[in-house]
């Protein structure tokens, strides 16, 4: 194993490794002859404060390192001379299937005045050398235990209705992870679950720079990190990072199920319905034979929304087969969803959002649209329960107290869509849908400045660059423009396409409002450019979401089953004639 060999500084050599961060060193494989390593290095202080990185002729060889300390490139290809051992792959980049030379230089053979040189360590270690003792990692049951202790209070945290308890308890956890990464900072349970608390309060900055570090302890080869860095990503919006992340994540673990899901969903995002399709069927034929039952809900709704509910149907069945796809809500629930938009039998929709429920007694999902096609029937009374049902399982969901104060609207109760409201309001604060129904409700009562208020607390609610406030801002432009303050609803339209400039209807909306002022030339530029930030997606011909043997099927299918009713009819036109001849003959 490799024997590194530093300058001296005026700190012990313990403190100089400490002050390195050797998850960033990146290798690239060796070859015959002349062979290049690079590395990169992050580094707290400058390399002109007596560290250096050394070069080792192998026999005479020429070799040639180059190692960036801060992007600032040393190309130390010819000197000194000292040690060279081979450096496992593992604890660099989590694979074993290699190993590649590490070189150093240093001052010439026999000086090692101001030389510290660290000795070799042990490969199952898979850890680097340090002058300092390692301190003894604790007892799993007691981490376990720990890590159980924290999950408890972030769900509890999640469930209670009273948000001074919810931050209390999200607090607690928050530290409870944080020690948890303490006692061990190569578990890699821990700093999921925390940045699943910072991404959710919004705190993205420390949540990626948590699984940066989370990532460098556990050596990269934890594919939950990748997969939570990854959907962090996806949720800021760098699409390229992301993209490099679940890639990080499937090598780290062929079989992670949760990163080919991801990444399918950010491909169908950015309209590659194609890439996406074949990442989830990789992942379906990597993860057998149970499978991922949210991999085949993918393909089935991926199905749906292109308009091929027979194909759907293949993959929901398909899903429904694997005991963990009969256990997941996820499948039933998209399936009742597809069949209720096709408008199937009644009783067969409510068998599948049964078994949603039975899968899953708390999926909000499930209870939300099942009462609002319940509602859409006229079964207000059964609606009503099961929005009683959901909101009492899920105190924190913002979205089905929200969905029934819309339907007490409708039934006039308006003092109980009001306290809805403010419930949903108080579970989640920045769940934007309650400000802009609940204000576009009292725009509706006539309560014009109380509108406009709930429309300015939905716009302090929302975060930074939040899409979502595009809703609000436009909402809000419908109510000046009927109050006849046409120059503050034109600016608030402004506002809303800036949020969010690929959404048409607020494009549309505000160009209707200049049509009505006359405008028309200008409302005909508006409708242009909502044209022009319109993503239109072109399908290859044929496109379909099964495999390539199963489309090679279903493409052929057609042309032998006409094939077979030819040579039918021939075989039958061939008995007929041969029965006429033989009547003929007689």
């Amino acid at each position: 194993m490799p024997i590194f060999l530093w300058k001296k500084s005026s700190s012990p050599a313990d403190f100089i490794r400490r002050k390195i961060n050797y998850s960033r060193l990146t290798p690239f494989a060796t070859r015959v002859g002349r062979v290049r390593v690079t590395c990169w290095v992050r580094m707290f202080g400058s390399h002109k404060g007596g560290l250096r990185p050394v070069i080792v002729p192998r026999h005479g060889s020429v070799l040639e390192v180059v190692i960036n300390f801060r992007n600032k490139a040393i190309n130390a290809s010819n000197i000194g001379c000292g040690h060279e051992r081979q450096l496992h792959h593992a604890w660099l980049s989590g694979r074993n299937s290699s190993t590649l030379s590490l070189i150093c230089y240093s001052a010439p053979q026999g000086d090692n005045n101001g030389v510290y040189m660290v000795d070799e360590y042990d490969e199952r270690e898979e850890s680097l050398p340090s002058t300092k003792p390692m301190r003894k990692k604790p007892l799993k049951i007691n981490l376990d235990l720990a890590l159980y202790r924290a999950r408890q209070l972030r769900i509890q945290s999640n469930r209670v209705s009273n948000p001074n308890d919810r931050a209390k308890l999200s607090r607690e956890a928050e530290s409870s992870l944080r020690q948890c990464i303490d006692m061990d900072p190569e578990d890699g349970r821990a700093y999921v679950i925390l940045g699943k608390i910072l991404v959710q309060k919004r705190r993205y900055d420390e949540a990626e720079a948590l699984y940066d570090s989370g990532c460098a302890a556990t050596r990269g080869v934890n594919p939950f990190l990748w997969t939570s860095w990854a959907n962090l990503a996806v949720k800021r919006g760098n699409v390229s990072l992301a993209r490099k992340l679940f890639d990080a994540a499937i090598v780290a673990d062929p079989r992670h199920a949760a990163a080919y899901h991801g990444w399918g969903l950010l491909e169908k995002a950015q309209g590659n319905f194609a890439r996406a399709r074949d990442i989830w069927i990789r992942g379906i034929d990597a993860t057998r034979p149970d499978g991922s039952p949210y991999l085949f809900q993918s393909l089935a709704v991926l199905a749906v929304d292109l308009n091929k509910s027979d194909e759907a149907r293949r993959w929901f069945r398909e899903g429904t087969l694997a005991t963990r796809g009969r256990d997941s809500h996820a499948i039933w629930h998209a399936w009742a969803c597809m069949e209720v938009r096709l408008g199937s039998d009644e009783n067969i929709i409510r068998q599948l959002f049964e078994k949603g429920l039975q899968a899953s007694p708390r999926s909000r999902y499930t209870f939300l649209s099942w009462a609002l096609w319940e509602k859409n029937l006229g079964n207000i009374n059964y609606a009503r329960e099961l929005f009683r049902k959901g909101t009492a399982m899920n105190r924190s969901d913002a979205a089905l107290p929200q969905a029934w104060a819309l339907m007490e609207e409708s039934q006039g109760n308006l003092d109980e869509a009001r306290r809805l409201f403010k419930k949903a309001s108080r579970a989640d604060p920045k769940h934007l849908y309650v400000w802009q129904a609940w204000g576009c409700m009292e725009q509706r009562a006539a309560n014009v400045d109380d509108a406009r208020e709930l429309f300015q607390q939905g716009v302090w609610a929302a975060t930074p660059r939040a899409k979502d406030t595009s809703l609000i801002f436009q909402a809000w432009a419908l109510l000046e423009q009927d109050q006849g303050n046409i120059e503050l609803a034109r600016e608030l339209f402004k506002c809303a396409v800036k949020a969010d400039a690929s959404s048409e209807p607020s494009w549309l909306a505000w160009a209707q409002m200049e049509e009505e002022q006359g405008l028309y030339n200008r409302a005909a530029e508006l409708r242009n450019f909502s044209m022009q930030e319109k993503q239109i997606v072109q399908l290859p011909a044929n496109f379909s979401t099964l495999k390539a043997k199963s489309r090679q099927d279903s493409f052929l299918g057609p042309f032998f089953t006409q094939l077979g009713k030819w040579m039918d009819r021939y075989e039958n036109a061939s008995k007929t004639k041969e029965q006429n001849e033989g009547f003929t003959n007689t």
